[in-house]
């Protein structure tokens, strides 16, 4: 038995307690037990890399793999090593800007309001971010095409905007 800090234990731990650990009694004991012990699933726990409010999903969880040793004659579990550790999310955060503001256009882009908005903002030199709808893209491509060649920053808001369970 191994000792961890509260919380950052293997979960399996839990379903071996006070339990038969022989080999024989494992297979006995219910459906799959020592397959548990053997292939470790990934946890559903995030890891975050970096600081900032948008993230992006490096990967997600993986189960693992333990080879076992047995005892002989008694079969009892006398090793385990991980031949591959298994994984739960990590999530990368970005997007930090210290005393930076993001203006953002939602639902667009629209053939009336889209180009006067375009027209401020090149007038300004503000930077902004339009979260178009996959409709009104579909039915503005020159629009979609101009925000792009101009630089600003274009985010998926759905394609039909419909109202979505919480």
């Amino acid at each position: 038995m191994a000792v961890w800090r509260l919380g950052s234990e293997d979960p399996r731990l839990w379903g071996f307690f006070n339990r038969n650990l022989r080999a024989d009694s494992l297979d006995r004991s219910g459906p799959g037990l020592l397959q548990r012990l053997r292939r470790p699933v990934g946890a559903t726990d995030v890891d975050y890399i970096g600081e900032g409010e948008v993230l992006d999903i490096l990967s997600g969880p993986q189960s693992g793999r333990i080879d076992l040793t047995l005892d002989h004659p008694d079969q009892l579990i006398s090793e385990e090593n991980y031949a591959v550790l298994p994984t739960s999310y990590v999530v990368r955060k970005l997007g930090v800007a210290p005393k930076t503001v993001v203006l953002t256009f939602d639902d667009g882009p629209d053939e009336t309001y889209t180009p006067q908005v375009i027209n401020i903002l090149k007038r300004e030199n503000v930077p902004a971010a339009f979260f178009v709808v996959g409709e009104n893209a579909e039915n503005n491509v020159p629009l979609l095409r101009q925000l792009y060649d101009d630089g600003y920053e274009i985010g998926n808001h759905t394609f039909s905007h419909s109202t979505l369970p919480v």
